[in-house]
């Protein structure tokens, strides 16, 4: 044991290496065990096997938090994320390999609709492809366009605002058609 306190007291930046690794472990372990913290339950269920107006293969999730419901597949998990910009839902529908995820950020403006010039004067560098206006389900409208994103690749975005929130829905672009239809059923109470 003292030839391992030698050896550091002899070769300091050795010793801040080291001592700059264990600081790291100790954060990352620290940071994994928060992340569990912030991570809800799967608190989809099918209550009363409510299927939905897909199919047999669909059911219906309730968001109890904004107050609105969709169509997901059966077996589908949802985990929630929160910071100070919002909430994020991922929901999940492992035996399908489809995933989307629902952005929820407070929208302090009187704007009623998303245009992409918003998003453009927001977010410069954000290159929006194929912008289309959509009526989704609940006669919701939405801007729908797809981006390149860094690490994704290219993915489908669906934004609007309801309720003095803004969504932004995205999933990858090769799942733009399911989305369309699990949209379509979105539904604000």
């Amino acid at each position: 044991m003292n030839n391992i306190f030698t050896f550091f007291s002899k070769n300091k930046k050795l010793s801040v290496i080291a001592l700059i690794i264990i600081l790291l472990v100790i954060v990352f372990l620290v940071s994994k065990n928060n992340d569990k913290n912030t991570r809800t339950e799967p608190v989809i269920t099918d209550v009363g096997n409510v299927e939905s107006a897909l199919g047999e293969d669909f059911v219906i999730y309730n968001n109890q938090e904004y107050n609105f419901s969709l169509s997901v597949y059966r077996g589908s998990e949802e985990k929630k994320f929160s910071d100070n910009d919002g909430d994020v839902f991922v929901l999940t529908a492992p035996q399908r390999d489809f995933t989307f995820q629902i952005f929820i950020t407070s929208f302090d403006s009187n704007e009623e609709v998303i245009t992409s010039s918003m998003i453009a004067k927001d977010l410069p560098g954000v290159r929006i492809e194929n912008p289309q206006e959509a009526i989704l389900g609940d006669n919701i409208r939405a801007l729908i366009f797809f981006i390149d994103n860094e690490g994704l690749g290219k993915t489908r975005e669906v934004w609007f605002i309801k309720n003095r929130h803004l969504y932004q829905i995205t999933t990858f672009a090769d799942s733009d058609s399911l989305l369309a239809g699990i949209l379509s059923t979105l539904d604000f109470k």
